[in-house]
């Protein structure tokens, strides 16, 4: 076997052990990586777990009310057969396919779709990591780093903040691709052909199928500053722009052209959705978001100095105005690569030019996520990236100080390396004695912290709520805070001991070999928990008010939760309908006919049906709700009195029961209905189901036209004379186009990869036939005479002019 795929074999495999450990509890048997034991939080479900349990992670709300639940409907509708195009079970409908984070063509959900859920999450997390870490260790070894710097890449890469905590978010999906589109990207500037550029295609492609358009964007925008900075070296050596432009380009139009069938259906439902609007008035020049977040970026070395919300640890960092733990802690790629690695590897940047890009890279990624003036207020003047949630280009911080640290390992001691390592040792003792210092003051200012923790949850309704809350904060500060700055001092001086022991040889490697567990070490302390598993039984646990539910409003029938009972999509998990929708993306014509029942968002001002819901908005919302089949109404507190026919306590929750109109719908699937009418006189219909365009209908398979009504949240269809019945179909034009040009394009490539792999063959077989009958195998005849010939007895007085002449040509032989 060729030495070089034989340590690429030996990586993948210790690569994979490695990633089977950190994710051990969740591959056990009997065990799922999930967090769904946020919802033993939940009202109603209180009853199934101890009196203040706490969930192991409740910062992973949106994998539990958003991806699961999705990933199951798409798995089942591709099993039956039908595209996922329609989600019967949020709001009054709403595309699937289209909202980009259901995220149906992601090859990673391959593994569901042909294995067993929710076992299959696991193996799906595993396999991403996994992709991502030999991803970068090509990449090293492409740019021809020694063995131990395309070790570093690979094994620390995947563990980097940013992957592990948005692992399962379709976030990861997107941004992993990043160390293949390097790689593609420098193989298509290299040696632009058929392959190489198809290559690259597929692989944004693939990021544009994992489901978040935003990281792809951010990974377009590195690999289009690495191929400017390229490219202008290329310029000012050979005076000309590089050809291999051309392909470059061309491969990220056929990825997407690939990726049509994801995209097309996402901006369309864009264009119908107030998300655009919403963002753009929210990063307005008059308004743009960002006082400086310098204290968010303390965690790109210390990522939990804060806490974050996993269970036995303080949430610090809501206190003192710093984002959650997946915001902030995005850059993380271990302490020693950020304060030791990273500046030994910048002493290169004269023999290894892609030091600087990547420092540039790095630095400029983090002055934009951390919201560091000017630098973020420049892009607020692109018309389309003002609208990216830029906190999220950590990842490219994460990746240039993964690919530097590598870089580190190929320096050799010397004096501008010990005197680096100098430094190191003074900045890693005084740290250390720093930290050592915050873990003994930690008990000296908890009695403080207490009565800030008080004040903090003072405005909660139940004032022994309230007290239970600050206690746990602070019994978890003093348990957590003291022995994590303890060990952080113990590993700088660690750190310190370590640069200065190796760096006092005076010869040899700069960096020892030791800094790479060293760092795996640091990573794997930071990443455990950070993604729990909870038992199988306690995926999608079933409670007496589930039952109650499912009992008396099946769908078509749908229900509503006020307040803090059942958040939005926690409905959809069993099989029941909720008016609301947990998503970014909704329908506008569905939020303007209920703005009424949402209490005013005075502090974004964006429209969602994830604000909040009262008592009062459902009174003066009533016919509405019940013209659109609602007929529970779930909440934690009691309704009025006298004001519903009928009010149950149902495990802590209170039920109201509203009259909703009689439904003549029946869902043959959740992309087609069945609307059985009373009468056949040729009257309006009013389905209760959004009134999107991608509806058609059809009256005994003859299509009939929907009418017009963009005031009303519902579907309206004329029901022709002597029909008793009629079958509307969602069918977006968007779809069918988007699904045309992406297996257009399909075709296309693998038509033009095999002509080429044809061409090389028959090129070969002409090498070869040379080589062994060269007589045979003459590339082009030469007649460098005119050569008279006499005019034949059969052709007299055809050539009265004289003799025929032959003049000299050049022609190829045919290749045999």
């Amino acid at each position: 076997m060729n030495p070089q795929r034989r340590e690429l074999a030996i990586f993948a495999t210790v690569l994979a052990c490695l990633v089977a450990a950190f994710l051990a509890p969740a591959l056990a048997p009997g065990r799922v990586l999930s967090p769904a034991d946020v919802i033993y939080s939940q009202p109603g479900f209180t009853e199934l777990k101890p009196s203040g349990f706490i969930p192991a992670n409740r910062q992973l709300i949106d994998p539990f009310l958003q991806f699961e639940p999705w990933l199951e409907f798409t798995r089942g509708e591709l099993r039956q057969g039908r595209w996922p195009l329609w989600n019967p079970y949020v709001g009054l409908g709403a595309p699937h396919l289209a909202n980009g984070q259901s995220a149906v063509f992601d090859p990673f959900h391959l593994i569901a779709y042909l294995g067993e859920l929710p076992s299959a999450q696991a193996l799906m997390a595993a396999v991403r990591l996994w992709t991502a870490g030999l991803g970068m260790f090509v990449l090293a070894s492409s740019w021809g780093l020694s063995r131990r710097g395309r070790w570093f890449a690979g094994l620390v890469y995947p563990f980097c903040g940013f992957l592990v905590v948005w692992l399962q978010y379709p976030l990861a999906s997107s941004a992993l691709w990043l160390p293949w589109m390097f790689w593609a990207s420098d193989r298509v500037l290299q040696q632009s052909n058929p392959q190489t550029t198809l290559t690259l295609s597929l692989i944004t492609a693939a990021s544009l199928f994992g489901g978040n358009v935003q990281a792809t964007a951010h990974n377009l925008m590195a690999i289009g500053l690495y191929v400017v900075w390229r490219s202008t070296r290329w310029a000012v050596t050979f005076h000309t722009c590089p050809r291999s432009l051309v392909p470059w380009t061309l491969a990220l139009i056929l990825g997407l052209c690939l990726s049509a069938v994801q995209i097309l259906p996402l901006f369309a439902y864009l264009a119908k959705s107030p998300v655009w609007a919403d963002r753009e008035r929210e990063h307005a020049l008059g308004g743009v978001s960002g006082h400086p977040r310098l204290l968010d970026s303390v965690t790109t070395a210390f990522p939990l100095i804060y806490g974050s919300q996993r269970r036995g640890q303080p949430n610090l960092g809501k206190a003192l105005g710093v984002q959650n733990l997946n915001e902030s802690a995005g850059a993380f790629a271990g302490l020693a690569t950020l304060i030791w690695l990273a500046p030994m590897a910048w002493l290169s940047r004269r023999q290894n030019s892609r030091v600087r890009f990547l420092a540039a890279l790095g630095i400029g990624a983090a002055l934009v996520a951390f919201s560091i003036p000017p630098f973020v207020q420049v892009l607020h003047f692109i018309p389309v990236v003002r609208v990216i949630d830029h906190r999220r280009l950590a990842h490219l911080s994460a990746f240039a100080l993964v690919l530097l640290g590598a870089h580190a390992f190929e320096l050799s001691t010397g004096v501008p390396e010990l005197r680096v390592a100098r430094r190191s040792r003074r900045f890693c003792f005084g740290l250390a004695a720093l930290m050592a210092v915050g873990a003994l003051a930690v008990p000296l200012v908890a009695p403080r912290l207490e009565a800030r923790a008080f004040a903090h949850y003072r405005h909660l309704a139940d004032p022994g709520d309230a007290i239970a809350r600050a206690q746990r904060q602070i019994d978890d500060l003093r348990r957590f805070l003291p022995g994590y700055l303890a060990f952080e001092a113990y590993q700088l001086g660690m750190l310190g001991w370590l640069a200065v022991r190796h760096a006092s040889r005076r010869s040899g490697p700069a960096v020892p070999t030791c800094a790479i567990p060293f760092v795996m070490v640091d990573l794997f302390i930071f990443g455990l928990g950070q993604n729990p598993s909870v038992a199988l039984a306690d995926y999608q646990p079933s409670s007496s008010l589930i039952d109650y539910l499912a009992t008396n409003a099946p769908p078509p029938t749908r229900i509503l939760a006020i307040g803090e009972a059942l958040p939005p999509n926690t409905l959809m998990r069993y099989g029941l309908a909720d008016l609301r929708n947990y998503d970014s993306i909704e329908l506008l014509n569905n939020l303007g006919p209920f703005e009424m029942l949402y209490e005013p968002d005075t502090e974004r001002g964006t429209r969602s049906s994830r604000r909040e819901v009262t008592w009062s908005g459902v009174l003066r919302c009533r016919a509405l709700l019940e013209q659109c089949g609602v007929s529970l109404i779930v909440a934690t507190s009691p309704p009025p009195l006298g004001i519903f026919r009928k009010v149950e306590v149902v495990s802590g929750c209170w039920i109201a029961h509203l009259d909703p109109y009689p439904s003549t719908l029946c869902h043959l699937s959740p992309s087609r209905i069945r609307i059985d009418a009373t009468s056949d006189s040729g009257q309006a219909i009013f389905v209760p189901v959004s009134n999107d365009s991608g509806w058609r209908a059809e009256a005994d398979s003859v299509p009939i036209p929907l009418m017009s009504n963009a005031s009303s949240p519902f579907l309206t269809v004329q029901l022709p004379p002597g029909v008793s019945s009629v079958t509307l179909i969602y069918d977006p034009p968007e779809f069918r186009l988007g699904l045309a040009l992406s297996t257009a394009t399909a075709l296309v490539s693998a038509a033009w990869l095999f002509g080429h792999q044809q061409t090389r063959l028959l090129t070969k077989a002409n090498h070869r036939t040379r080589a062994w009958m060269p007589g045979l195998a003459t590339d082009r005849i030469e007649f460098t005479n005119e050569i008279d010939l006499p005019r034949p007895s059969c052709t007299e007085g055809l050539y009265k002019d004289g003799p025929l002449h032959l003049r000299p040509v050049r022609q190829r032989s045919r290749r045999p």
